[in-house]
């Protein structure tokens, strides 16, 4: 395909008229697909973070664990203040 055809395939896709579609062919080496994505979605190029899905039963557990740790801290505080007193 030559570079007037993939030309004319972004100014029919976009609303971007010749010169636009030029440069922007240029910015994207010649990449039809990729000015058309840029079009559509300025940050298609950027990943998004995909968190990792837990099930419940490591939920329940994340939960329980947290709630220890902080009772632990609390229990591990009051009794240096009462050695302290003492």
């Amino acid at each position: 395909m030559e570079n007037i055809d993939k030309i004319n395939i972004v100014v029919s896709q976009t609303n971007y008229d010749l010169e636009t579609a030029k440069k922007k062919m240029k910015e994207w080496d010649n990449d039809y697909e990729l000015v058309i994505k840029e079009y559509l979605n300025p940050n298609f190029m950027k990943k998004k973070e995909k968190k990792k899905e837990l099930s419940l039963n490591q939920q329940i557990m994340g939960e329980i664990r947290d709630f220890m740790d902080k009772c632990n801290v609390s229990y591990d505080n009051k009794r240096k203040e009462r050695r302290l007193k003492n």
